[in-house]
């Protein structure tokens, strides 16, 4: 795909009208939480006092998102930098996190060559390419992006569709063992509905698995994330829509002096009807504190790579 044509484009931001109540537990009072600077919009973020969640407001409309990630997410346009930027498909940081996130499934669940798999936001398909590779189960890929589909393909991967949320309107009876969201589940403007529509596409006691940024320790504020929840929060999501967590794991950064800072959070969920769902108290002032503490950490990793690599180029043996 020639992506120097985007180069005098910009991809138009669209959007709804502010959200009046928390779209997850309906509450009216937020706490401005920051705000990130893309083009020429200041895009707004709101952390729910109820439940924690921090989203866009105004959001985004579906529609400004569409061309975003259909041409320049996964393209080697880079729309933050207005610049072209180079994207490599050789196995490297990605395919190390698929090892994860395969593993993550793998050993939590039962698979074989009957197994169908379907991955939401799947990008290049990594995490689908060593699930198969493995056990020989049937994959399925959601994606978007032009690129990715082609690789997709390129690795023998069915690509089923490039929108979800009409996906799972239309294909309920197209029924799934695992519905994965590897670092996808908070770049969809309705989380809610979007795992309903999982949900939906679910064998009985069939799974999902979830890996999203911490907010108390990664940040995470971006154009591509309408949305950012803690641990407590994603837990009342998954109950909300008929999904029972049974294991959860906390990805660090590669560098383990992360921990117990955790970088990322994972979680396979369980479709089963769960009636108690009440949400653990969510403190803001409490919440900004240790969220100050766990990005101060972060830095501090990052201070530390820099000094150890400085090092090493006048002293090898350091």
């Amino acid at each position: 795909m020639d992506t120097t044509k985007f180069l005098d484009e910009k991809p138009k931001i669209i959007f709804e009208k502010r959200f009046e109540q928390c779209p997850l537990c309906l509450e009216r009072e937020f706490h401005p939480d920051g705000n990130i600077e893309f083009n020429e919009h200041k895009l707004e973020y709101s952390l729910c006092r109820r439940c924690g969640l921090k989203f866009l407001n105004p959001p985004i409309k579906k529609d400004g998102y569409v061309n975003i990630y259909k041409y320049f997410f996964w393209s080697e346009f880079d729309i933050n930098k207005n610049k072209l930027k180079k994207i490599s498909l050789k196995k490297g940081r990605a395919h190390n996190k698929a090892i994860y996130h395969s593993g993550m499934v793998s050993e939590n669940i039962s698979i074989n060559e009957k197994t169908k798999i379907l991955d939401v936001g799947s990008g290049y398909g990594y995490l689908l390419t060593e699930l198969k590779k493995q056990y020989g189960c049937i994959t399925h890929a959601i994606e978007p992006g032009e690129q990715a589909i082609a690789v997709l393909k390129e690795s023998g991967i069915e690509h089923v569709g490039s929108d979800a949320d009409i996906f799972f309107q239309e294909n309920a009876g197209n029924v799934y063992d695992i519905i994965c969201f590897a670092s996808s589940l908070i770049n969809f403007t309705d989380p809610v509905e979007i795992l309903k529509g999982a949900n939906r596409n679910l064998s009985d006691g069939g799974y999902v698995y979830i890996q999203i940024n911490n907010p108390l320790a990664r940040g995470g504020e971006s154009l591509w994330h309408p949305f950012l929840m803690t641990q407590e929060c994603l837990e009342f999501l998954l109950k909300k829509c008929g999904f029972k967590p049974i294991i959860w794991d906390f990805d660090p950064s590669p560098d383990k002096k992360s921990k117990p800072f955790k970088w990322w959070i994972s979680v396979i969920a369980r479709k089963e009807p769960v009636n108690d769902f009440e949400l653990h108290h969510f403190n803001v002032e409490e919440y900004l504190e240790r969220r100050k503490k766990g990005q101060a950490n972060i830095r501090k990793t990052y201070q530390d790579k820099i000094y150890i690599r400085e090092k090493r180029k006048s002293h090898p043996m350091v």
